[in-house]
């Protein structure tokens, strides 16, 4: 028998009708719960108790290296900026996303707040082992030398202009690989049409067009495959920025972001919308879940989705394993992945908050949470969730399980050091690793994929 112990935390305060209990997260920069400071007022009353909360386990859960289920083809060096976005406080944001055609790597750059594309190809390390060669040692900002597991080594030179250009100078010191690799600003910050605010999530369409979703305009952009400025649209003021963006098999947007219950005094509402490329909510499904209500959980809650080749939508909330299937008419079709050997739940929150009390300490890190669905092949997708040390049997950051797109599991859950960002549209699945330092392009071993 299993016992895992932690601590959690209860809260007491006034409700703020004014604000309706809306929560603001500040974008994937911040630390899991932290808040804009602006969103922090004098008039804030807050009691903190923390009391001990015991989950007991009456079976040892069956844990799987990555290896065991996932074959690593090729792995790519990232630009310096993923290294910051890489750690588990940006895992609630589609921060980065891989092209159809594998490609390109589109991410948020945080320190110019801007959207930029990244040449895959020419970021390829010469293995399929390679993802573990290493800084050796770092000239400036924007000299490093690397060490490949070979033992040789080659000297990384990033220019900081635009184009951003980081090239592979072959030397008697470092060897002799010699290559270049391009960054382009696709996206820059500022407040024109074409322009972005503050950037939270990036999704590539089917025809290779890029999806922005950006909070501090509260619009969604959609860049063409050159590169250009097509459309934009507004959402609603009772409609969150969305999270994750998927192209519908139709030419519709599927979004993950909160439409607002105005109903209610928690934070609770549809949180999966259709919207038309003009900008037109179409239907809007998802409702927060009865167990969050129960909790009072006005914050930590947020969907997480894919869509297949056929159109349906496979959604998980973040305070449950389940996955819920969806048809094109807004309709749930089955739900399968629950419950989860391995799942510790989120703790009852004494009363519903608004926006402006601060999270209890620890709140989000206190259960296992469910943070992204990727489908991919023809009949299959997989589950990732960050563990927050609540899993006795592993000490890896996150937990993968895949499943048929019918809803069988495909063998024992797998720790992992790296989590999913996206797949292409040749069945590989790309795993950022928790550093932000290395992209892994991999594919499902044999045994697996039957």
């Amino acid at each position: 028998m299993h016992v895992r112990v932690g601590t959690s935390a209860a809260v007491a305060g006034h409700k703020d009708t004014k604000d309706r209990y809306r929560v603001d997260y500040g974008g994937p920069f911040l630390g899991a719960g932290e808040r804009p400071r602006q969103n922090q007022g004098p008039h804030q009353r807050t009691q903190e108790k923390t009391v001990m909360m015991m989950t007991v386990l009456a079976a040892a859960i069956a844990i799987s290296p990555f290896d065991s289920a996932f074959v690593v083809d090729t792995a790519f060096q990232t630009p310096a900026a993923l290294r910051v976005t890489g750690r588990h406080a940006s895992t609630d944001w589609s921060f980065c996303a891989v092209s159809p055609d594998g490609a390109r790597m589109a991410y948020i750059d945080p320190e110019f707040n801007d959207v930029r594309t990244y040449d895959l190809a020419a970021g390829a390390m010469t293995t399929a082992l390679s993802h573990t060669a290493k800084t050796v040692f770092t000239w400036s900002d924007s000299t490093e030398v690397i060490e490949r597991p070979d033992g040789s080594r080659y000297l990384r030179v990033v220019e900081h202009s635009d184009p951003i250009r980081a090239r592979e100078q072959g030397g008697p010191a470092v060897g002799a690989s010699v290559g270049e690799v391009a960054i382009r600003t696709v996206v820059r910050q500022g407040r024109k049409q074409d322009e972005v605010n503050t950037p939270v999530a990036l999704a590539f369409g089917h025809d290779g067009s890029l999806l922005v979703s950006d909070v501090g305009s509260r619009r969604v952009i959609v860049m063409g495959p050159d590169g250009n400025f097509r459309s934009s649209f507004l959402l609603g003021d009772d409609e969150d920025a969305p999270s994750e963006m998927r192209l519908t098999p139709d030419g519709n947007l599927l979004c993950a972001n909160l439409r607002l219950d105005r109903s209610t005094a928690l934070n609770a509402g549809h949180n999966c919308n259709v919207y038309s490329m003009a900008g037109v909510r179409l239907q809007s499904f998802a409702y927060t879940p009865a167990s969050a209500l129960a909790r009072n959980l006005w914050t930590g809650v947020r969907a997480v989705l894919d869509v297949d080749r056929k159109g349906y939508a496979f959604v998980a909330f973040s305070i449950d394993p389940e996955i819920h299937v969806w048809d094109s008419a807004g309709q749930e079709r089955r739900a399968f992945g629950g419950p989860a050997a391995w799942f510790v739940s989120p703790r009852a929150l004494r009363s519903p908050l608004s926006q402006r009390e601060v999270v209890p300490t620890g709140f989000h890190e206190s259960w296992t949470r469910p943070i992204k669905i990727v489908c991919f092949g023809d009949d299959h997708l997989l589950r990732a969730t960050l563990a927050n040390d609540r899993v006795a049997e592993t000490d890896k950051p996150f937990l993968i399980d895949v499943f048929s797109i019918a809803g069988t599991a495909l063998g024992p859950t797998v720790a992992s050091d790296a989590w999913p960002v996206g797949a292409d549209s040749a069945g590989h699945i790309y795993f950022l690793t928790a550093a932000g330092d290395r992209l892994l392009k991999a594919h499902l071993t044999g045994a697996i994929s039957r």
